[in-house]
């Protein structure tokens, strides 16, 4: 996954609290948002004991936030990283003002509510992970199409996948344990790809869509409605780790023979069936899940696979 360090370091230089007596102006506005967040939307003045008093400037040198200079010289906020700190409360539309933001992590916290519009375009990382949200996401996230990472698992969204579908720039995105439904032909574009999680959904249909994300290198579709057989992955030979279990897969592994890298394939709980040939040159696969199908013919294909930790059949 990409670190959120590294985007932000990427974006513009990191300044130390002591710098901003250089810049030509000050990023006032931006603490004044993070001010009226803290006391009026949410408890984070109490959670995180932010010492506002210190100047126009202390919110760049307060815990989670990170400040750099701007193209005119001002100091802006560019990182908030306030996961699990412990605050509950909204994300306000006056977030969408902090139009130098890069990464936002407000993961494990209780947010209650986030409106339409709040999230400046700005975005390069976004982790509302475990916040308790609920509702459809569409009207939410279409505006952040420079997302490179997106992080929604574990709360309760609903609706199609159409919300992401203009992030052409994603390389990770996990929706894991929410109630999506419908297909993944919104991501079908979305060729940047290395990491995609949608478990637990209520997502249907097959894998035809992510045919052509060919840089797929951690893929986890399981616990959904999904069905055919894995044919439309037969591309993707950067896969390390496959989950699918727990859906209706019919046909062989075949189509996967050529991801000699895998170090994870876990299919049970489906409809496969065949030999174990297609895993025969998989000489880094440690956990191999294949129990509750129809798989048949010799174990002798797994002879090669000394690495091998893990294995249910």
């Amino acid at each position: 996954m990409i670190a959120r360090r590294e985007l932000v370091s990427t974006a513009g230089v990191m300044l130390a609290s002591a710098n901003f007596s250089r810049s030509r102006s000050s990023s006032s506005s931006d603490c004044g948002v993070l001010l009226e967040w803290s006391t009026v939307h949410s408890n984070a003045a109490q959670v995180l004991q932010w010492n506002t008093t210190s100047g126009p400037d202390w919110c760049c040198a307060a815990d989670g936030v990170s400040c750099a200079l701007d193209s005119e010289g001002v100091a802006r906020v560019q990182s908030l990283d306030l996961a699990g700190c412990g605050w509950a409360g909204s994300i306000p539309g006056s977030f969408r003002s902090l139009n130098n933001l890069q990464s936002m992590d407000m993961s494990q916290n209780q947010v209650t509510h986030l409106a339409p519009g709040s999230l400046p375009p700005s975005l390069l990382y976004l982790s509302l992970a475990r916040t308790t949200l609920r509702g459809p996401a569409a009207g939410l996230f279409e505006e952040l199409t420079q997302l490179q990472s997106l992080d929604l698992g574990a709360n309760a969204f609903s609706g199609d996948l159409g919300f992401v579908q203009q992030m052409h720039s994603l390389q990770t995105l996990t929706v894991a344990e929410n109630f999506f439904f419908g297909d993944m032909e919104p991501l079908r574009n979305l060729t940047a790809l290395s990491w995609l999680v949608l478990r637990q959904n209520a997502l249907e249909g097959g894998l035809q869509p992510l045919a052509n994300l060919l840089a797929l290198e951690h893929l986890d579709v399981a616990s959904n409605n999904m069905t055919g057989s894995l044919q439309p992955l037969q591309a993707l030979q950067r896969l390390v780790k496959f989950r699918g279990y727990f859906n209706n897969f019919r046909g062989g592994l075949t189509p996967l023979r050529h991801a000699v890298n895998m170090t994870e394939l876990s299919v049970f709980d489906n409809q496969m069936e065949g030999s174990l040939e297609p895993v025969r040159d998989m000489t880094q696969m440690r956990n191999l899940y294949l129990s509750s199908n129809r798989f048949t013919g010799k174990l002798n294909a797994l002879a090669a696979l000394t690495q091998l930790r893990f294995l249910t059949m």
